[in-house]
């Protein structure tokens, strides 16, 4: 399961990094989704959705350090 609840196979881990006040460490990996509906937990998720790297880059708040996964590994994926 990923941190959505949402039934998955996990390929391989990609890329790790740690947020710049080392408050959380960010472990990437690429995954394949199942058929279904995400389940959430409601106590540490509000909402979730499918969005484009260049959609992401929109967001707020994001962490820093996840615009620089989406700028420099996700393209060589």
């Amino acid at each position: 399961m990923c941190g959505s609840g949402t039934p998955d196979r996990t390929w391989a881990k990609v890329w790790e990094s740690e947020i710049h006040d080392k408050g959380f460490r960010l472990h990437w990996w690429t995954a394949e989704a199942e058929a279904g509906d995400v389940v959430m937990d409601p106590g540490e998720v509000s909402a979730v959705r499918w969005v484009t790297a260049a959609e992401f880059a929109g967001l707020h708040p994001v962490f820093e350090e996840d615009l620089a996964f989406f700028d420099r590994v996700l393209p060589e994926l």
